[in-house]
This record gives C-alpha cells, structure tokens and sequence, in this order.
C-alpha cells in the first residue's frame, strides 16, 4: 500500500506500508498512526508537526496514535515490537523496520509503478455527494423525520 504525504504534491514523500503489516494491524488503527508515526519520524524528523502531511488517511492514523495517553502510546510501540514490525535500542530508540513501513521519495519510485498507480488513481471514481441533506432521524425521538 502506497500513500502520498502531500496529496497533489509531484515532489512528496510516499509512504509505503507492506499489505500483510497493515492486514496484522487492521483492527488497531492506533497501531497503524504508530507504524505511520514512526514511519515520518525515521524519514524527516522535521515532519513530526505533521503540517506538510496533507493526506487525510495518514492523518486520521496518526490522530488514533496521538489521541492515546502517554502510557497507550508505550503500549502501541511495544504491540509493534513484539510483531517485529519496529526495533528498540537498548537505549530506548524505536525504529521501523525497513520491510514493514518505509517513506521514500517519490523519485525513488520506477517510472512504471509510478504511470500504473497514477492511472488507478485516475480511474478511481469521484466521490458522491449526496443530492439532498441528511437529516436527523427525528421520528425516534417523536417528530417528524422530513
């Protein structure tokens, strides 16, 4: 799974996250924001403010990560220890494992990857907005739902 930091960006950074990591993790969206934490930190420690990460799905991970309490955090980067998705130094350093989740230049990427990928993405259909509001559903509570 590949995702842009920077969505429109030509020059952005990519993460890549290997699809058995993120199939092990899919019920822990706070151990996915963890890895993706992690991930950014690893590449450019100055993207740790998260205002150049523009992508609406690397962030809605990392707010499950962040939103936890210092202690949850531990418990998440420990979960990804013992998956062997992450190192621990001696010393307290945790670092991703290059095989699970990387962010790479997108340059780095092969011309190929880059044309098929850009072509699903193309070929991906616009989201639908709906013709009429949603409203509340008023009947339940005694009134009218229209």
């Amino acid at each position: 799974m590949h995702m842009e930091i920077a969505i429109g960006d030509p020059d952005t950074l990519v993460m890549s996250l290997h699809p058995a990591v993120f199939g092990a993790l899919f019920q822990a969206p706070e151990d996915v924001g963890a890895l993706f934490h992690l991930g950014l930190c690893d590449a450019d420690p100055t993207l740790m403010d998260f205002r150049s990460v523009t992508n609406p799905m690397v962030l809605m991970f990392i707010a499950a990560f962040a939103r936890l309490s210092a202690a949850e955090r531990d418990e998440c980067i420990d979960r990804l220890v013992a998956l062997g998705f992450t190192h621990a130094s001696p010393e307290g350093e945790v670092t991703t494992v290059r095989e699970a989740v990387r962010v790479v230049e997108r340059s780095d990427l092969s011309p190929a990857f880059l044309a098929d990928w850009e072509a699903a993405k193309a070929g991906f259909p616009a989201p639908q907005i709906p013709t009429r509001p949603w409203k509340r559903q008023e009947a339940a509570l005694g009134g009218s739902a229209d």
